[in-house]
């Protein structure tokens, strides 16, 4: 697959051979694992959940995960043009070849995906139809816990703590393997273990109303999940892979806690990762301090469902503020919970970093977040969002839910009043809010799994209600969820295996990432859905009590009745505490007689000490180094913005003294001269960056260890402050031609060199415009298979690419090398 990379859009996705990645030998490997995320490179690159797995497997050295991520369809319709299968990243192996391929499932929509990548590695779809020459294909994931519509593709679903399950799983499939097992009987050997989902020793058919589900053998009835009790023992992921593309979140990211018990009754969150468990603070900043020189990052996040109800979140901020400063790091927290961090822990927070915050309230009236059991007053936000605006914050964006249970015009009009009663707690006439409306979806084994969902016309109606409402103020902005998606969503959160036809049906029509507005075609599945026999009403309606759910066979340890109990409550408006600081309120999750697992009860800190810090100036330039640099074999593909954020991570991690810009977004003074084309490789290209102060030049041996396979230093020098980044005036290059290429490469030169005048045209940002080439070539000669030109850029400049292209026609078997530049003396 990498052997077509020149072809590839955005090409270092599909590298492998970021810092911190894993590459090991295979002959030594006894179990070859595939980490599929159904999604792209950007998106997959930043699931914690990829992360925690990577580092597990890749701890043992009997075991190698790899990535694997959804190409775009530029890339597939590459792959399959060259008849070509999906690969992994980091060996470039087939995943036909894989022992395991392991997908994590995080949302429905992602369900086609899935199917994508199967069948792009010429995996058939269908468990039943995979023999023992294919890898067995497993799921983990929050949504495992109803993925039924996928079920049939599947040979395992994981439930539960991954961490828990994967290393003994694995480690039962080597023994497999080693003994001869056949797939059927290594699934066998797992029946009853606890976490393990086997879809095929379940028979669950529809009925009329509601599902039946028979299980293929009596003493495997019911599936629970597994619970790690101890975060502690579980190594925070501290060295993660440092992509070249830009993820959607590009920080470090630590786990600081597990679970939660707030009970709002619609998340499915909530309920399926109980019970809480919180890290001990002095393992957290040892993470913190570690992961920071391991990666170089210029942002940190603490993950948490909850993370403003981290018992111990005063303790935690002080002990770490001052390095956090010193070092040029800002911190990004999740979706705060109203009240839920200290003032004092907030006016620390607005040092670090002040451009937004980010607030749930989820409703707009006081009875409806009684509904949901949100157990915040209009008051306590209303303190809150004064509170923030008085510490300098501007902007503001809040949460909500529309389409929730019980809700009236009134809520929704209490959503947009809700929104003018927080702008006016800021004094300032610059604040902005946005809310953002998500559509709310019925989800499994939740209170509200009952429930029914809006249809698409009364969803789209009431999003166009509050969008006449947001249209009177100016300095309020209205963002929502597509509710073509939430429909979809509503239909595979609560469906069965009926649907699975339908999601294959929905991939050979094109259906792929349906959780991006840009690929989403709802009027496509619609026609599925009515060739297939599927009334979209019938995964909406609300349901019975009684009735037998999809998903009944699977336990995520809170009871049925407790859910039941809490629908009830909801439909009264009564509310439910949380039992970490009031008594058990009977879920189910908790293991009072062994004592296995617990809730925190300790209540968080009240107190949090006044700090003093200040951080020393980075603003200040006391020395510029000039750095030379060789770019060659897979580097070649990195951009010069992926060159710039690399680089900048490495002289963190080596505590280079960087000297920053200023504003709220800091960044290091590192200027480049000319961006090379991506795919050229370089003998020597350049760079310049300012220090705050004097140091010792490093080794260019320990800088290169940093450095991924084909990026080298290897001339480090101290120039004048004044001094800037030097302009080439011409460029040696290097053309590497294929036998195939020599005949019809001599026609093109003998064209080019007997012209005086060789005129090409190129479109600029507002007209076509002319140049002539022969200005810029110098010379141009043909030795064997190589061919050595000189570029000289007096008179103007054009990409090397484009010029060899015009040049010489589109070889695409071709390999260019930048051998020398020369500046002005």
């Amino acid at each position: 697959m990498k052997q077509y990379l020149k072809f590839f859009k955005r090409p270092t996705h599909y590298l492998g051979t970021e810092p911190n990645s894993y590459h090991k030998d295979l002959e030594q490997v006894k179990v070859h694992v595939g980490l599929a995320f159904p999604d792209l490179y950007e998106v997959g690159m930043s699931y914690y959940g990829h992360k925690i797995l990577y580092q597990e497997i890749n701890s043992r050295k009997e075991f190698y995960a790899e990535r694997v991520f959804a190409p775009s369809f530029e890339v597939a319709d590459i792959l399959r043009k060259y008849n070509t299968p999906l690969c992994t990243l980091e060996s470039d192996t087939p995943l036909t070849q894989l022992d395991v391929l392991g997908f994590s499932l995080t949302n429905e929509l992602a369900y086609t995906t899935c199917l994508y990548i199967l069948d792009l590695a010429n995996i058939p779809f269908w468990s039943s139809k995979r023999d023992d020459d294919y890898p067995l294909v497993v799921a983990g994931g929050g949504v495992t816990f109803n993925a039924e519509p996928v079920a049939p593709f599947f040979d395992i679903m994981f439930l539960g703590d991954g961490e828990g399950l994967i290393l003994d799983f694995l480690n039962l499939f080597r023994l497999a393997k080693e003994q001869g097992l056949s797939k059927e009987e290594f699934l066998f050997s797992l029946k009853g273990k606890q976490g393990i989902y086997i879809p095929s020793f379940f028979k669950i058919n529809k009925k009329y109303r509601g599902y039946t589900i028979s299980p293929v053998y009596k003493d495997y009835t019911q599936v629970n999940k597994y619970i790690f009790p101890d975060l502690n023992q579980i190594e925070i992921p501290t060295k993660p892979i440092l992509p070249f593309g830009k993820p959607v979140h590009d920080r470090l990211t630590l786990e600081i806690a597990r679970g939660c018990t707030r009970g709002c009754r619609f998340c499915h969150a909530g309920f399926i990762y109980r019970p809480v468990r919180e890290r001990t603070v002095d393992g957290i900043l040892n993470a913190l301090y570690k992961g920071l020189r391991d990666t170089g990052y210029e942002e940190l996040s603490f993950l948490s469902l909850s993370t403003g109800d981290f018992s111990k979140l005063p303790s935690l901020f002080c002990k770490s503020i001052k390095f956090l400063l010193d070092n040029q790091v800002a911190i990004s927290l999740p979706s705060l919970r109203v009240g839920s961090v200290a003032e004092k822990l907030m006016e620390m927070m607005s040092r670090i970093r002040r451009t937004g915050i980010t607030l749930a309230p989820e409703a707009g009236t006081q009875r409806l977040r009684d509904v949901i059991n949100k157990n915040i007053t209009e008051e306590e936000i209303l303190n809150y969002t004064e509170k923030i605006f008085s510490l300098g914050w501007q902007q503001v964006k809040l949460y909500f839910m529309l389409g929730l249970p019980t809700e009236t015009k009134e809520d929704l009009k209490g959503i947009y009043d809700l929104c003018v009663k927080i702008l006016q707690t800021a004094s300032s006439k610059r604040v902005r809010l946005t809310a953002s409306v998500s559509l709310f979806v019925p989800k499994a084994h939740t209170p509200f799994q009952w429930c029914r969902q809006l249809s698409l016309l009364e969803l789209q109606e009431r999003v166009n209600f509050l969008r006449s409402l947001f249209k009177q103020n100016r300095r309020m902005q209205l963002k929502w969820h597509n509710p073509y998606m939430s429909i979809l969503e509503g239909v595979f959160s609560r469906g069965g295996r009926e649907l699975a036809e339908v999601l294959v049906k929905a991939y050979f029509k094109g259906e792929v990432f349906s959780n991006w507005d840009d690929f989403l075609c709802f009027s496509n599945w619609e026609e599925i859905f009515k060739d297939c026999g599927i009334e979209i009403s019938e995964y909406l309606r609300d349901r019975d009590l009684s009735e037998t759910l999809p998903w009944d066979h699977l336990t995520c340890g809170v009871s049925k009745k407790f859910l039941s109990k809490e629908y009830q409550k909801a439909l009264k408006a009564k509310t439910t505490l949380d039992c970490r600081f009031e008594n058990c309120t009977g879920c189910g999750v908790c293991d009072f007689k062994n004592k296995t697992v617990l809730p925190i009860l300790n209540e968080q800190e009240k107190s949090v000490p006044i700090l003093n810090v200040v951080s020393p100036s980075k603003k200040s330039k006391c020395i510029q180094w000039r750095i030379w640099f060789t770019k060659t074999k897979e580097s070649a593909y990195l951009s010069q913005l992926e060159l710039q954020r690399l680089f900048e991570r490495i002289f963190r991690r080596l505590d280079i003294p960087l000297s920053f810009s200023q504003g709220f977004h800091p960044a290091p003074l590192m200027s480049f001269g000319r961006a090379l084309p991506v795919g050229i490789e370089s003998l020597e290209e350049c760079f310049q960056l300012y220090l705050f102060k004097k140091i010792e030049i490093f080794s260019l041996e320990k800088i290169n260890s940093f450095l991924p396979n084909g990026l080298q230093f290897f001339k480090i020098e101290p120039i004048p402050l004044k001094t800037k980044i030097p302009l080439s005036i011409a460029e040696d290059f290097e053309v590497q031609l294929e036998d195939k290429n020599r005949v019809m490469v001599e026609k093109k030169l003998q064209t080019f060199k007997k012209a005086d005048v060789f005129l090409i045209q190129k479109r600029g940002k507002k007209r076509i415009q002319e140049y002539n080439l022969k200005k810029v070539v110098k010379s141009i000669k043909l030795e064997r298979n190589k061919l050595k030109i000189l570029l000289n850029w007096e008179a103007f400049y054009l990409s090397p690419l484009f010029i060899f292209d015009k040049i010489l026609g589109n070889i695409q078997d071709v390999k260019i090398l930048k051998l020398k530049q020369y500046f002005k003396e």
